[in-house]
């Protein structure tokens, strides 16, 4: 009687584990979708703070010959 009882204890205990694994297991295209949302959140940043601080040093550039200041040569012109 007692084998059967440890039978039936652990095939419960079994029973238990492979469902939680399962709810686990649930979970795992939410968080593939949460980590897209996230990716595609942090790109959209990056993008939007490139796309200002190239705007900032074009409007800097351009301030800069308005008032008649040399114009600003960069690395390649400095080299020829």
């Amino acid at each position: 009687a007692e084998t059967k009882a440890v039978e039936s204890w652990t095939k419960a205990a079994k029973a238990e584990a492979e469902t939680e694994v399962m709810q686990v297991a649930a979970i795992i295209p939410f968080l593939g979708g949460l980590v897209a949302l996230a990716g595609f959140v942090v790109w959209f940043i990056v993008v939007f703070q490139l796309k200002n601080s190239a705007n900032d040093i074009i409007n800097h550039k351009m301030k800069l010959e308005q008032t008649g200041n040399p114009p600003v040569r960069s690395h390649f012109e400095i080299q020829n």
